[in-house]
C-alpha cells in the first residue's frame, strides 16, 4: 500500500485496468444475451418454438382433463402411476411416449391480419 502512496500513477493504471476488465465482462454478457435473442428469433421464424421448455426428467405429473373427468399420471420412484388409483397398472412405455410427444410440440408465430369491416353483415 505504501507503494501506491508513492506512485499515484500506479493507482490510476490499476483503476483503468479494473475498468477495462469490467468492460470486457459486460461485453461478454451482452454478446451472450444477444446470441440467445438471435437464436430465439431464428427459432420463431422457423416455426420451431418449443412449447414445453423444461427438461423431461423434471416432470413429475401429467394431468389430462376431458368432459368425463380428470386423469393424473404421477411419476415417483422411477415409475408412473395413476394418482386417482395408484393400484391401477399403467404401461410405463406409453407414459414415457406421451411425455416425449408433449416435449416435441412446437409453436409458430402467425401474423394475423385484422378482419375488415366490409365483410360484416348488413341490415
Amino acid at each position: 500500500m505504501q507503494y501506491l502512496k508513492k506512485k499515484p500513477e500506479t493507482a490510476v493504471l490499476l483503476l483503468l485496468l479494473g475498468l477495462v476488465v469490467l468492460a470486457g465482462i459486460a461485453l461478454a454478457v451482452l454478446t451472450a444475451s444477444n446470441r440467445k435473442a438471435e437464436q430465439a428469433a431464428s427459432e420463431a421464424a422457423d416455426g420451431s418454438i418449443p412449447v414445453l421448455a423444461i427438461p423431461s426428467d423434471t416432470v413429475r405429473k401429467i394431468q389430462m382433463e376431458a368432459r368425463s373427468g380428470t386423469l393424473t399420471l404421477a411419476y415417483a420412484d422411477g415409475s408412473w402411476s395413476l394418482a386417482e388409483d395408484p393400484d391401477y397398472h399403467l404401461d410405463e412405455s406409453s407414459c414415457n411416449a406421451m411425455l416425449t410427444a408433449v416435449h416435441r410440440i412446437v409453436a409458430s408465430r402467425a401474423d394475423r391480419k385484422p378482419e375488415s369491416k366490409t365483410n360484416s353483415a348488413r341490415m
